[in-house]
């Protein structure tokens, strides 16, 4: 991850919501105040990019091609 961010608690695992616009799935989420993990970047089946929440379990925003 961006700035050296290494596997904790449940290591890389993580649940997966796939949404149709992550790009407006992402601008809704950010004016929420919603701390992202990364960019979005462009992966073999699609786009992705992951979140934390409160309790710094991982998820993924993916949208596939």
């Amino acid at each position: 991850m961006p700035g050296g961010q290494q596997p904790c608690r449940g290591g890389w695992n993580r649940f997966v919501l796939a949404v149709a616009d992550l790009e407006a799935t992402v601008t809704t989420m950010r004016a929420t105040g919603i701390a992202w993990c990364n960019d979005v970047v462009t992966v073999p089946g699609g786009k992705q990019i992951m979140v934390e929440d409160p309790l710094e379990n991982p998820s993924e925003r993916f949208q596939a091609k």
